[in-house]
């Protein structure tokens, strides 16, 4: 039998292509018939349009926030020990204004079809051709199969031609649109097995106690029956055939796909179904709820941090790190990005990176690079995605950095110089001298690498930044995870516990020490390391003696910056360095009675930037270091208004890149290659 010959599709008429699955018994063999079709968006009568989320919390008082969930409905956050709710707190408020869905009701579906997230192929001309698939999606098909009547579905792996490069780059750009149109969307987990009914029932009741924003927050759910289950300290009260059968549901591959990031996030604008031998109405939004590594990507706009929580996931072609997630990024993003399977690699990596520079103004995205992973062919200044192996995550183990809100939104902070030079405002803190050896994750592997760059009286020598040196060593070993630093932390000891078990391990006989400091097992491979100025730091990568440590603006952590010939610059990859971890390298040192905290609001795991008074307890969002907020600017959330022109900035107008080079004149340019 003939091999199918896929039809050209007429890009005119915006046409993709569909299957026509036969009806038949589950053991009959598998026939369908493909065909082009107009991809033709549905009839939808459109609401007024919702009051805007920020103009939406200026209603509010002072201690509530307005978040938007995942499926697009707003929800109103009081302040600590109230629960949230859908209705806004002033009852006279008229709800019509915020209590508007995302979709309209939906009137006419112009293209049937089911998005589908060796068998018999059936063309235009009737006759039949045989094409290769999958064992998974054969089993798919037959199991969606119906008895009586055909059932028209979109497979991508069926329904693109994917020896054919030009196809491949206009249909991939246009998938957002097919599970959009798309009455419904299948999500294929596989066959059932023993305990798979008990995970569904399981996960549908616990993605009723939990919402997710796109503020990339997470707390219980309006309603919720179970307020606390929302924080991992709290223990699910589940027995060990229930965890069990969860286990065996989120380690089917269909977790591990790239692409599914954007099936399951899509949706369609009518209903989501997840298929596991039978069909779930609803399941593909439950599974999306409760998977963490999904969770990561909620916010559309934070291309960063989305490509970071992707980055584990699994495509064939590298290139689909970016393509595969198109569909879910802001439209001021993705409609500059073109697939072109045709293009390598390091152009596709470094085209998306400036693109997000361009549109967004910010360079957080440095702290994913290192130098060890660098595409060959490209700069260092842009990581690698498809070669991460969790070190991009480095930063989140500090506890927090004190975020300068620079604003960005100019053109002199970042200005890229083709074909491969990114020129970034910053300055050289310090210079690394000497460097550990790698440390095996334990609290006594970190003591004996950081003794190679340190005096072995740690509590006799005082540190640059203020306090021992044992201090310091303290800081490195727990990335900031203290009390000090996460005054309502329930996990992390306070630095005078960390003192006494120091004294009390390193006195005892069996010389073992155990400081206990949270979260240490997930640092197998850290270095420790000197700098001439005094400075002791930390990094998972590959530094070496020479290496500067600078603070760039509008990157969170400090970086670590190999210097190269003609006065450029390699990037290594993000830091640690006790004394420059709250902007100290711009700013300069916080006054003696104040610390920097992080705080969490009530139901969210997002920590907020604040600073406290150790002698009168007052505590407060503004900076010490700054002077007063110029009228008529005030603070309104996370941003920033000006009450005479209305204007909302997310950045501090305080910290405008002209004021910080005034306050700190060795801000200078630095050329990335």
């Amino acid at each position: 039998m003939q091999q199918y010959q896929y039809e050209s599709l007429n890009m005119d008429l915006d046409e993709i292509r569909l299957i026509e699955l036969m009806p038949g018994s589950f053991g009959d063999d598998v026939r369908l018939r493909i065909y082009n079709a107009p991809l033709v968006a549905p009839i939808i009568k459109r609401p007024d349009e919702r009051i805007p989320l920020q103009e939406l919390q200026e209603t509010l008082p002072d201690d509530w926030i307005v978040r938007e969930t995942l499926d697009g409905r707003y929800m109103f956050c009081p302040g600590k020990d109230r629960l949230r709710s859908w209705y806004h707190p002033d009852p006279e408020f008229d709800h019509s204004l915020y209590n508007i869905q995302e979709h309209g009701e939906v009137l006419e579906y112009k293209t049937i079809y089911e998005a589908l997230v060796q068998a018999y192929i059936q063309d235009s001309s009737r006759n039949f051709a045989t094409i290769k698939i999958s064992a998974n999606l054969a089993s798919a098909l037959k199991h969606l199969r119906l008895t009586l009547q055909t059932r028209t579905l979109w497979v991508d792996a069926l329904c693109i031609n994917q020896n054919d490069i030009l196809e491949r780059n206009s249909q991939v750009q246009r998938m957002d649109k097919v599970y959009k149109f798309a009455p419904s969307v299948i999500v294929w987990l596989g066959e059932a097995a023993a305990g798979s009914d008990q995970a569904i029932r399981t996960v549908e009741h616990l993605s009723h106690q939990v919402e997710i924003t796109r503020q990339n927050t997470i707390g219980e759910a309006p309603e919720a029956e179970e307020p606390h289950w929302w924080n991992p300290v709290i223990p699910l009260p589940y027995n060990e055939e229930t965890w069990d059968s969860l286990a065996a549901i989120f380690i089917r591959p269909w977790f591990t796909r790239l692409w599914v990031v954007q099936e399951a996030h899509l949706g369609g604008v009518g209903r989501s179904k997840t298929a596991l031998s039978r069909e779930v109405p609803g399941l593909s939004k439950v599974l999306l709820s409760v998977k963490p590594a999904m969770t990561e990507v909620s916010d559309a706009t934070d291309f960063p941090r989305l490509l970071s929580a992707i980055c584990h996931r699994q495509c064939l072609d590298p290139r689909d790190k970016i393509y595969g997630i198109l569909g879910i990024l802001s439209n001021n993003i993705s409609s500059q990005i073109k697939p072109d399977y045709r293009s390598s690699v390091a152009e596709v990596y470094k085209c998306a990176m400036l693109t997000d520079i361009n549109i967004n103004k910010r360079i957080q995205i440095l702290q994913s690079c290192d130098i060890e992973a660098r595409i060959p062919e490209g700069p260092s200044w842009v990581p690698n995605w498809a070669d991460l192996d969790g070190r991009q995550h480095f930063s989140t183990y500090f506890g927090g950095i004190g975020r300068l809100m620079v604003d960005t939104s100019g053109s002199t902070l970042v200005n890229y110089i083709q074909p491969n030079v990114l020129e970034v405002v910053g300055r050289q803190c310090a210079q690394v001298l000497s460097i550990s050896a790698l440390t095996s994750g334990t609290a006594e592997g970190q003591v004996r690498a950081f003794s190679e760059i340190a005096p072995a009286c740690l509590e006799d020598n005082e540190y640059i930044a203020g306090g021992s040196l044992l201090d310091a060593f303290i800081t490195l070993v727990s990335l900031g995870r203290v009390k000090e630093r996460f005054p309502h932390s329930i996990l992390y000891p306070s630095m005078a516990e960390l003192r006494m078990r120091y004294q009390a391990e390193k006195s005892s006989s069996h010389q073992k020490l155990d400081l206990q400091v949270q979260s240490n097992g997930h640092l197998d491979g850290l270095t420790f390391f000197s700098m001439k100025e005094g400075y002791v730091g930390a990094t998972l990568f590959k530094a070496q003696s020479g290496d500067c440590v600078c603070i760039i603006l509008g990157v969170d952590n400090p970086m670590l910056l190999r210097p190269a010939a003609s006065g450029n610059f390699f990037v290594v990859g993000s830091c640690f360095v006790h004394g420059l971890m709250n902007a100290e390298g711009v700013l300069g040192p916080m006054p003696n009675e104040w610390r920097f905290i992080l705080t969490r609001d009530h139901g969210y795991p997002e920590k907020s930037c604040a600073y406290i008074n150790d002698e009168t307890g007052e505590q407060t969002r503004e900076d010490p270091r700054l002077p007063p907020l110029p009228i008529p600017w005030k603070r309104i959330g996370d941003g920033y208004r000006n009450d005479e022109t209305g204007e909302l900035v997310p950045y501090d107008p305080r910290t405008t890149p002209e004021a910080l080079i005034e306050r700190c004149p060795s801000l200078t340019t630095l050329r990335l290659i």
